[in-house]
């Protein structure tokens, strides 16, 4: 938005006429299309030539992006995932001094700690 061009100051009597007038809502008259204009004169738009189908996003279609991702584990993550489900079902019991040592790494890096 540009500077302030004869603007009148923001007001509880005129908060409707200025959101209406910033595009927040519909504008009802000409002096809200003409005072959005003033505004948003200098604006870069960056979808020019672009066209936004309303239906989409009243859809909710209209951002909908999908991709996959494919996640590729070698055979000793996954040994070290397989111990570390083993951690999260038995506790503390038979965990490898290993999966300790790195639970504890793990903590203090959490908590700010430097090694």
């Amino acid at each position: 938005m540009g500077a302030s061009k004869n603007i009148e100051k923001l007001s509880n009597e005129n908060f409707d006429d200025w959101l209406h007038s910033l595009g927040y809502l519909y504008p009802l008259c000409e002096r809200h299309l003409k005072r959005f204009d003033t505004l948003y004169q200098d604006y870069d738009f960056k979808l020019k030539n672009q066209k936004v189908s309303i239906e989409s996003i009243i859809d909710g279609t209209f951002c909908e992006v999908s991709r996959t991702v494919e996640i590729k584990l070698d055979s000793f993550t996954s040994t070290e995932i397989s111990s570390l489900k083993m951690v999260a079902r038995k506790g503390g019991e038979n965990i490898p001094d290993h999966i300790k040592e790195k639970m504890k790494k793990n903590n203090k890096k959490k908590k700010g700690d430097s090694e």
